[in-house]
């Protein structure tokens, strides 16, 4: 089955969402990696719109294979941007999903992106999805 984000419903959660409302640029960030990393994010998502109708037509399923590496990388590097811009340091691939994944279990994330599994790898728990 497939959904569809409702944009108004993101966009209310995010409005009610207190963690939002603290959010400061830290003093120690800096703008232009900030913005790098800001530009590849969305510069590898509009590679992906741009490979809609290639992913359209079933003789190309074989480039389908890339558009997870895309959204994986696009997803990373603009969180990474944010991370950076509210002043983390840690800039590991490890360190930022540790603090993402840290985040979203806290709730600071709004509930219709935030789908996790928690526990251990023979007991886990589905959290925000069915």
């Amino acid at each position: 089955m497939r959904k569809k984000i409702d944009f108004k419903i993101l966009q209310n959660d995010i409005l009610d969402n207190n963690y939002y409302h603290r959010i400061r640029r830290a003093k120690t960030a800096n703008l232009e990696e900030i913005r790098k990393r800001l530009f590849n994010g969305w510069n590898t998502e509009k590679i992906l719109h741009l490979n809609k109708k290639l992913f359209e037509d079933s003789s190309n399923s074989f480039a389908l294979q890339w558009a997870f590496p895309q959204a994986y990388y696009s997803t990373f590097s603009l969180t990474l941007a944010y991370f950076q811009a509210i002043g983390h340091q840690q800039l590991s691939h490890t360190s930022v999903l540790k603090q993402f994944s840290k985040l979203v279990t806290e709730g600071k994330y709004p509930d219709v992106i935030s789908f996790y599994t928690d526990g251990p790898r023979q007991d886990f728990s589905y959290n925000n999805i069915t």
